[in-house]
Order: C-alpha cells, then structure tokens, then sequence
C-alpha cells in the first residue's frame, strides 16, 4: 500500500464508548418552590410580605364592616347618633355611606397614574398607611359624637370614608408592583397571589368584628376603628 492510498477510520472500540458514559452530566431537576424559598431568609420575606399584605387585608376588612355598620347606623338603639334616621330613610345616604370607599379608591388610583414614578413604591404604601389611619380615626370618633347635628355628623363620616378610600387606591396600585419590584424572582407569583388572599382575609375579619360590636351602642364605630391598629 502506498502513502497516497487512504486508511479508512476505524470507529472506537465498544469498551472505549461505555467509558465515557460516566462523564455526562446528570439531568438538572428544576427546583421546587419549597427549595426556592430555602434559599432566601423566611423572616425578610416575611417582612417584605406584610406591608403589602396589610393594605390588601385593610382593603378586605372595610368591606366586610360595612355590611354590618351600615345596618347599625340605621338602627336607632344602636346607631348612639342622633342621624340615624337620616341614614334610614335615605337610599340615597345609604349608597353614598357605603360607596364613598370605592370613589375614594378611583381617586387614589388616578393620583397614582399621574405621581407614582415620581414618588416610588415604598412612598406610596407609607402613604397609604396614614391615609387608612386617618379615615379610620375618623369614622370612629363620628360614632363618639352622640350630639352632633346630622349634616356634621354625616360630613365627617364622609370625610373618613373618602380618605380611608384613597387610602386603598394608593395601597393597592403600589402593593402588587412592589412585590414584583423587591420579592426573589422563583417566588414572585406566590407572593402576589398571597396578597390578593390577604384581602379575602380582611373580609373575613371585618365580618367577624362587626358581628362582635353588632349589639353594642355605637358598635359601628369600633368596627371601623379597628382598622387603626394594622394601619
């Protein structure tokens, strides 16, 4: 055979091929969320969680308080106001009682379109924070007024329902894009979804305090009131 003839290649022995087999990487098993959050610490999730997680329960617990103090301010042995019977005669009062949370909300969400970039997420939950104490401090102090005149009575009270309103449209524009913004990207989701189960959580609880205050003198009051303590 000459140099210029080609000698075909010869594939590798069997034995060679099986011993290369061993250097292949195993499978990558994507991680489960339980393994995902031992990888952070629990207590900053935690405290990342419960900011937001507060103003979605706070936004919860004014719907279920209402149901009850609604009823209780028309109720003239409970109601400890001298306007209950405004309340009571008036669709009109009864809606805008019971509505002045959720056009307080289209207002705080429509400031937030406008000035939210400018002031930042942490701002706007802070500011949320004082907006819920301040109308809840309100709607209480307007069931401590036994002797106030209707117009005024109902004026504060309207005043508090407004702003407690507002409150839950800041909370709530900043709350969810917060977590998205600061929560570990694998856990994310579950955070969110977590948030929006803090609102059934606050319905909960705002059905349950006011089925406790529901047969006191002016119960409607501490119901609302409560909402200071988380705020």
């Amino acid at each position: 055979m000459s140099d210029s003839e080609s000698v075909p290649l010869q594939p590798p022995p069997r034995d060679s091929l099986s011993s290369y087999q061993g250097t292949a990487p195993p499978p990558q098993v994507p991680p489960s969320i339980s393994s995902s959050i031992s990888e952070y610490s629990l207590s900053s999730v935690a405290l990342l969680f419960s900011v937001p997680a507060l103003g979605g329960a706070l936004f919860g617990y004014d719907i279920g308080a209402t149901s009850f103090s609604i009823t209780q301010m028309q109720n003239e042995d409970y109601s400890g106001v001298l306007w209950w019977h405004t309340v009571q005669s008036s669709p009109v009062w009864t809606g805008t009682i019971v509505s002045a949370v959720s056009a307080g909300a289209l207002l705080g969400s429509f400031l937030m379109f406008l000035f939210a970039d400018a002031i930042g997420r942490r701002t706007e939950l802070r500011l949320g924070a004082v907006l819920y104490l301040t109308g809840a401090a309100l709607e209480g102090w307007t069931a401590r007024s036994e002797d106030w005149s209707g117009g005024l009575g109902l004026m504060v009270l309207m005043s508090g329902r407004l702003i407690y309103g507002v409150g839950v449209g800041i909370t709530m524009h900043g709350a969810p894009t917060y977590l998205s913004e600061q929560s570990p990207a694998n856990i994310r989701g579950l955070l969110v979804s977590a948030k929006e189960a803090s609102v059934v959580f606050g319905i909960a609880m705002g059905y349950y305090f006011g089925f406790i205050f529901s047969n006191t003198v002016g119960g409607w009051g501490i119901t609302y009131g409560m909402a200071i303590i988380p705020a």
